[in-house]
């Protein structure tokens, strides 16, 4: 396996060390859950899935694939701030990745928090513990979908925030 290098204020680390061992600084930055640094999301290792593919499934074209050198399938939906701060996390591409995880078609999914330039993710959470969160959570009527809002840490950002954009 290629070792792999993630930069951090203090210190390097290489996918095969838990999150636990990427440093507190890497950790203040990145929020992970439950897995290796080697499915941390890193535009330069993944694929953009194709954005009319996308389209015809539902959702937009945030989404990004990488294959492991194993062939393990890793899914990323990535998510860029609106105007006002928060995220809108699209219900129909997170029903698509949650079968599919589901079903084994893909070894892991991850929803990133990213910044514009460059993609570079800021927190990123597993769907799995993305879905817990939302449990509760109904999702709201937009143009291109229902979906929830989620703020930087990842989690619901209230149903004010639909009367806010409207």
């Amino acid at each position: 396996m290629t070792r792999q290098t993630i930069n951090t204020e203090a210190s390097t680390t290489t996918p095969s060390e838990s999150k636990t061992e990427i440093g507190k600084n890497q950790m203040a930055k990145l929020e992970t859950v439950n897995e290796t640094a080697d499915h941390l999301f890193d535009a330069l290792l993944c694929e953009q899935v194709d954005a009319t593919w996308c389209e015809k499934q539902g959702f937009s074209s945030r989404l990004y694939r990488r294959v492991m050198e194993d062939g393990t399938k890793i899914a990323y939906v990535v998510l860029h701030a609106s105007a006002r701060g928060d995220f809108a996390l699209n219900q129909a591409v997170f029903n698509f990745l949650s079968a599919a995880l589901s079903a084994g078609e893909i070894a892991g999914c991850y929803i990133v928090v990213a910044d514009r330039k460059g993609l570079k993710p800021v927190r990123q959470i597993a769907i799995g513990e993305l879905a817990e969160r939302l449990k509760n959570v109904s999702p709201m009527e937009g143009q291109y979908g229902d979906f929830w809002w989620v703020n930087e840490q990842l989690r619901p950002a209230g149903q004010r925030r639909l009367a806010a954009a409207l």
